[in-house]
């Protein structure tokens, strides 16, 4: 199966997460789920949320939802 790893400071600039301490991070990348998907998730599933957020915006692809 193909895959490609994107590097944690690639997809926090995409979706704008700031913040000087790992857990002031953390709690951004949750704000940033919550507020562009009204999603509360754990701090990982964020990560992975955002790590999702910034690969179809790098593809240009939409999600079909239905």
């Amino acid at each position: 199966m193909p895959y490609s790893a994107v590097l944690a400071g690639t997809w926090k600039s995409t979706c704008n997460i700031k913040g000087r301490t790992r857990p002031e991070q953390k709690r951004n990348a949750q704000q940033f789920v919550l507020d562009t998907y009204n999603v509360k998730a754990v701090q990982d599933a964020c990560d992975a949320i955002c790590i999702g957020t910034h690969v179809i915006k790098k593809n240009e692809s939409e999600i079909n939802w239905e």
